[in-house]
């Protein structure tokens, strides 16, 4: 079945043990979901600090890897940055690696960004707008989702421009919720 851009798939067992059986089958295939998303990302921890010397990651809340979705099931490693908010939008820019030197896209996030997410036994796949990304772990996907939900609801309530303190919050929350991750 299809919803939206997304295809659904639906499975049924039948007799006695139908719902241990339908267990077992969503334990296995999560499992095997699991570990081949685990194995498309590069070993890499989720930062907040900016980089050095690099202007353009200093307004940084928070980055890491994460997959883009692309036409005929293709996807795309990029090293995603969220950027803090500034005269009414945010930004999540998108590199071609953790060094940020090459800019592959940029995401304007505004009062009126669509943020969603996906049902699923072990889903790591979140939406902003028309984009579609898988983290590598459902706990980073509930980071990224929770970091760019906030920054819509204060644009949403015309929050201002943010400050050198304000970032330093968002950056300490952000770290706190990373050292609570398994």
């Amino acid at each position: 079945r299809r919803e939206g851009m997304d295809l659904c798939y639906y499975f049924a067992s039948t007799g006695s043990d139908a719902y241990e059986e339908r267990d077992m089958w969503v334990e296995a295939i999560s499992s095997a979901i699991g570990n081949v998303t685990w194995s498309l990302f590069p070993s890499h921890a989720i930062v907040v600090q900016p980089l050095p010397g690099k202007e353009q990651t200093s307004m940084r809340i928070m980055a890491g890897y994460l997959l883009l979705g692309g036409s005929a099931d293709q996807v795309k490693l990029l090293y995603c940055e969220l950027h803090a908010f500034s005269g009414g939008v945010a930004r999540m820019v998108l590199y071609k690696d953790e060094w940020c030197e090459q800019e592959v896209l940029s995401v304007a996030i505004t009062d009126t960004s669509s943020i969603s997410t996906r049902r699923g036994a072990y889903c790591t796949v979140f939406g902003l707008d028309t984009h579609r990304f898988c983290a590598r772990t459902r706990e980073e996907k509930e980071l990224w989702l929770r970091a760019v939900s906030n920054i819509k609801v204060k644009l949403m309530f015309d929050a201002p421009d943010t400050t050198a303190g304000d970032l330093a919050m968002f950056r300490a929350a952000v770290g706190e919720r990373l050292e609570a991750l398994p």
